[in-house]
C-alpha cells in the first residue's frame, strides 16, 4: 500500500504590471520615462483606484493620471510549485522513527500486553503513540527515497559499471579468495552450557538486533551490477546455527531435534558495507528453516526474517579465527543484492569487533608480492573484542 505525501512549497508574491509602480534601480535614469511595476499579492487583475482599500500610492511617484510613459515588465513569479513525494507508508514511518531515536530516544509508552485476541490494531497504536509524542512535538521533513543507480545520469553509471557489464545477471560467484594456509573448515567444539546470565545478554542482544536493524536494508548501498566480480573477498569457514533458545540439549541430540545445524562455505563474502552478518534461508536445510517458524522462535522473527547465534571458524589469512555467540540474520535472498545466496560476513557483532588490515592484490604487487589472479589478497586480524567484552589477540 502506497501514500501520497504533499509538501507544499509555501505562498509566494505574484509581481504583476499595473500602472502605479515602484522604481526599478537603473543606472540612468529618463526624466520623461519610468520603469514602474508593482507587487499584487492576489490574482492579477485591472489597476486599482484610489478608493480601494487594498490601494498604496507611492509617496514619490506621479498619480495614474499623470503617468504617460510606463515600462511593463514580463510578469514574475516567486511561488514555488508544489512537491509530490509517492512514498511507501512505511518508509514515512521509517524516516520519523529515525527522527525520534535520534532527537527523543528517552521517550517511552505504557501500553496493554501484546495478545493475538485484542483489538488492536495499526491505527489504534499509532494513535496512542501520537499522543504520547504530542508534548515533545517537533517539525520535520519528509525525504525522497533515493533514486536507483539505473535512474542516474549515464555519465555517473559509467564510473561505476565496466563496459559490457551485464546488469541482468546473477551470478553467485561475485568474488574472490583471499590467501590463507589455514584449513577450509573444521570440526567446531561442542557449545558449552551457559549460564542464565549469558542467555539473557544473548535474548539482549538478539531483540536488539530485531528492533534496531530489523527494518533495513542488509547493505548501506544497493548495487546489482556486475562490478561486484572479483571485488569482494570470500572466505571459508565453518559455522553452526542454532537458535536463540534452542533447547538444552548438546551434540547430537540438537541436530536431531532440528534446532542447531553446522555450515561448511568456501564463498562467505566479507563485506564492510554490509549492517551485520546475513545468511540467506535458502542455504539452510529444510528442518532447520521450518524450526525458525515454531512458535518457540517468535520473539526472534519478524517480517524481514529471523535472527540466530551462531558459534564459527574462518580461515583468515594470518589465523584461523574462532568465534562465539555472533547473531546472524536469516533473510530470503530477494534482500540482498543480486538476490545472492549465501553467507555475508558483516559489521555488527563481527567486523566492528576486531582490528583487521584488508589488503587486495593490487598493492600487494605493487609492492613485489606474488599473488596470483585467483586470490583477492589478505585479510589478517590483530586484536578482537569476544562478546564477553574481553580483548584477545589471534590465536
Amino acid at each position: 500500500m502506497e501514500s501520497v505525501v504533499e509538501t507544499d512549497g509555501g505562498g509566494g508574491s505574484t509581481l504583476t504590471p499595473t500602472t502605479i509602480n515602484t522604481p526599478r534601480k537603473r543606472k540612468r535614469h529618463s526624466k520623461h520615462c519610468h520603469d514602474l511595476y508593482s507587487v499584487q499579492t492576489r490574482s492579477s487583475g485591472p489597476p486599482k483606484s484610489h478608493h480601494d482599500p487594498h490601494y498604496h500610492q507611492h509617496p514619490l511617484l506621479p498619480s495614474a493620471t499623470q503617468t504617460t510613459n510606463t515600462f511593463t515588465p514580463p510578469t514574475m513569479s516567486t511561488e514555488k510549485p508544489s512537491q509530490v513525494l509517492n512514498l511507501p507508508i512505511y518508509k514515512v514511518l521509517q524516516q520519523i522513527t529515525n527522527q525520534v531515536r535520534n532527537e527523543a530516544p528517552e521517550l517511552r509508552i505504557t501500553m496493554k500486553p501484546w495478545a493475538r485476541d485484542t483489538d488492536t490494531t495499526w491505527t489504534s497504536l499509532l494513535a496512542e503513540v501520537i499522543e504520547a509524542l504530542k508534548p515533545s512535538d517537533k517539525k520535520t521533513m519528509i525525504f525522497p527515497e533515493q533514486r536507483k543507480l539505473e535512474d542516474r545520469p549515464e555519465a555517473f553509471r559509467e564510473q561505476l559499471f565496466p563496459p559490457g557489464a551485464d546488469l541482468t545477471k546473477t551470478s553467485a560467484t561475485g568474488g574472490l579468495p583471499i590467501r590463507t594456509s589455514f584449513p577450509a573448515h573444521i570440526d567446531l567444539p561442542e557449545r558449552t552450557p551457559r549460564t542464565p546470565e549469558a542467555q539473557e545478554r544473548l535474548r539482549k542482544r538478539a531483540k536488539e538486533e530485531m528492533m534496531t536493524f530489523g527494518h533495513l536494508d542488509p547493505f548501506v548501498i544497493t548495487n546489482t551490477a556486475t562490478m561486484y566480480d572479483g571485488v569482494i573477498p570470500l572466505i571459508s569457514g565453518s559455522l553452526r546455527l542454532g537458535g536463540i533458545d534452542a533447547p538444552k540439549l548438546t551434540g547430537q541430540e540438537l541436530y536431531a531435534a532440528g534446532s542447531e545445524i553446522k555450515l561448511d562455505r568456501t564463498d562467505m563474502m566479507w563485506d564492510t558495507g554490509s549492517y551485520g552478518c546475513i545468511i540467506t534461508r535458502d542455504i539452510l536445510p529444510r528442518g532447520f528453516a521450518e524450526y525458525l517458524d515454531t512458535p518457540e522462535n517468535d520473539p526472534y522473527r519478524d517480517e524481514t526474517g529471523a535472527v540466530v547465534q551462531v558459534d564459527g571458524y574462518v580461515a583468515l589469512t594470518n589465523t584461523g579465527f574462532k568465534f562465539q555467540e555472533v547473531i546472524f540474520r536469516v533473510v530470503p535472498p530477494s534482500r540482498v543484492p543480486n538476490s545472492r545466496s549465501g553467507v555475508i560476513l558483516g559489521q555488527r557483532g563481527f567486523i566492528d569487533r576486531m582490528v583487521h588490515t584488508a589488503t587486495p592484490r593490487a598493492i600487494l604487487q605493487r609492492r613485489g608480492e606474488e599473488i596470483g589472479d585467483d586470490e583477492w589478497g589478505v585479510i589478517t586480524i590483530s586484536e578482537y573484542v569476544d562478546m564477553d567484552d574481553v580483548l584477545h589477540d589471534p590465536e
